[in-house]
């Protein structure tokens, strides 16, 4: 079995020494993933860190096959760290129809209730001097307004009107389209105190693992079709937050007639190592 690319970065704050495995874009929904999970799980037990986040696209179209196993996999995660999860935009969409809403929100609750596992559906949960936020975007963030920047803006201050303090903030937002351009962010008061931003979402723009070290961060082609997209995978900075992108674990969905194509490209763990400047 071929084992999943470990890419790391170090980041340097004012707090504790802390670690985060990122993962993000692992779409499960039936047999097909199951092979990737168990990799992931059997690399993660064999790595030390203190969190492991989920940047969106858990789900691949609010579907799952085998519920219990995926409890069993994320009970398995909780016994290694504390687990903290974001909501991307295939666990709200229906497999019918991309702009019927179908979060599973029972499925959620039983998720919520394993030990050692947070699901931030727009929500923050702290630990020490760490504060994590989840963001999660509507549907119509997504497909009807094609990641609008004013809908982003506009959003995002409703739903978070004040700014977090006091703590290290970490942003799970799937999407890390909206933070290409730092007029965006500065528009928004949430942003003013975020130092670290994990995201998904763009599949590694789709390039092959043979054109990883020359792509630079661009991709071939990204979410809704874009070419060439920027900040496909990697880190950026946007005004003072860092933003570090996975490429996710699948890469084409197994539901898509074009997942055969899987095997060119690399599935991502990214860790990332918080120092202490002190």
């Amino acid at each position: 079995m071929k084992r999943m690319f470990k890419s790391e970065y170090f980041v340097q704050t004012d707090g504790e020494n802390k670690k985060i495995l990122l993962l993000s874009d692992i779409h499960y929904c039936n047999e097909k993933e199951k092979k990737y999970l168990q990799e992931v799980l059997e690399d993660a037990s064999t790595m030390e860190y203190d969190y492991l986040c989920i940047s969106g696209d858990l789900l691949d179209k609010g579907k799952v096959e085998d519920v219990s196993w995926l409890l069993n996999w994320l009970t398995a995660l909780g016994k290694l760290s504390k687990v903290i999860i974001g909501i991307g935009n295939h666990e709200q969409a229906s497999d019918a129809k991309k702009h019927e809403y179908a979060f599973d929100k029972a499925l959620y609750n039983k998720i919520k209730k394993i030990k050692n596992v947070r699901v931030l559906d727009n929500e923050a949960y702290v630990d020490g001097n760490i504060r994590f936020i989840g963001i999660t975007l509507p549907l119509d963030y997504y497909y009807k307004y094609k990641e609008s920047r004013s809908y982003f803006i506009k959003y995002i201050n409703h739903t978070f009107p004040t700014p977090y303090k006091g703590k290290y903030n970490i942003l799970l937002c799937h999407t890390p389209i909206p933070f290409f351009n730092s007029a965006i962010t500065s528009q928004i008061p949430l942003f003013s105190n975020i130092s670290l931003v994990l995201c998904g979402h763009m599949h590694g723009g789709l390039l092959p693992r043979c054109l990883w070290r020359i792509g630079r961060g661009r991709g071939i082609i990204g979410p809704f079709h874009r070419i060439l997209p920027s900040g496909s995978y990697g880190k950026f900075y946007c005004g003072k937050s860092l933003v570090i992108v996975s490429s996710g674990i699948t890469k084409i969905s197994q539901v898509h007639f074009l997942s055969f194509f899987n095997f060119l490209f690399r599935r991502e763990m990214t860790m990332i190592s918080l120092q202490s400047k002190k």
